[in-house]
């Protein structure tokens, strides 16, 4: 973007204002596929989980992130720690 200036800002933002007509339209239409889907499955009559069973895979889920985040950012750190020494 620097050496053209503020003309490449322009064509970065027509780009994103493409982006965002095709995401609304994409949107729209999934809507109503989600509303045509919903409605084919609530005539099926499925079972639903309980909503603990679900709040207990959340909060694995949760627990697995921050675990992992923890991880990283220790690998990382212990990585800084041994580069610097050189």
């Amino acid at each position: 973007m620097l050496p053209l200036g503020q003309h490449s800002i322009a064509w970065f933002s027509l780009a994103a204002l493409l982006a965002i007509v095709v995401l609304t339209r994409v949107g729209a239409w999934y809507k109503s596929r989600s509303r045509a889907h919903e409605k084919s499955r609530t005539a099926q009559n499925h079972p639903r989980l309980p909503s603990r069973k679900i709040g207990v895979g959340h909060g694995g889920f949760l627990i697995a992130l921050v675990f992992s985040n923890i991880f990283y950012l220790a690998s990382l750190g212990s990585y800084y720690t041994f580069l610097s020494d050189e």
